[in-house]
């Protein structure tokens, strides 16, 4: 079972015998939801360093692997959505 691990905001894989506790934030938002794919974009987002952000090539390689269609902008459109917000809310 993968969980978002409510510290780091990282997706983490337990086993069977492994869940720790946990909730489920049920709840859709429409067009502020946020997916699965874009979580994972933003995570590997924001462990790139600084000077690799801003290189459209990297990112565009990024995007069409999760298989997303968002600009350089996207990382910044994500964090403002309500669902987004929640997210990190909740974790907190």
């Amino acid at each position: 079972m993968r969980l978002l691990d409510a510290t780091t905001l990282e997706f983490r894989t337990f086993t069977d015998d492994q869940f720790p506790p946990y909730v489920i934030l049920s709840h859709t938002w429409g067009d502020e939801e946020v997916t699965y794919q874009e979580m994972r974009f933003l995570q590997q987002f924001d462990a790139l360093p600084d000077n690799l952000k801003h290189n459209t090539a990297l990112i565009a390689a990024m995007e069409a692997a999760a298989g997303l269609k968002v600009s350089l902008r996207s990382s910044e459109i994500v964090k403002h959505r309500s669902g987004y917000r929640k997210i990190v809310k909740t974790a907190k």
